[in-house]
């Protein structure tokens, strides 16, 4: 995913038709984060939060997303 100069963000077709929705949606916060292509520093307790799962939930998540 990547930002372009309007403030939108483009994401790889691939990741749109082969990743499952709840992972979609890890998959898109993790990436709007990433500002700069710099990594992201939000803890997983933090993510919990936002997006409303368990830690355990965020952590499942990025195993399957590796």
């Amino acid at each position: 995913m990547k930002m372009n100069n309007n403030g939108y963000y483009s994401i790889k077709n691939n990741a749109v038709i082969e990743l499952k929705s709840h992972l979609f949606r890890t998959y898109s916060y993790i990436m709007s984060k990433d500002y700069n292509q710099e990594g992201v520093f939000f803890g997983q307790a933090r993510m919990a939060k936002d997006l409303k799962v368990c830690v355990r939930t965020i952590q499942r998540h990025i195993q399957e997303l590796k």
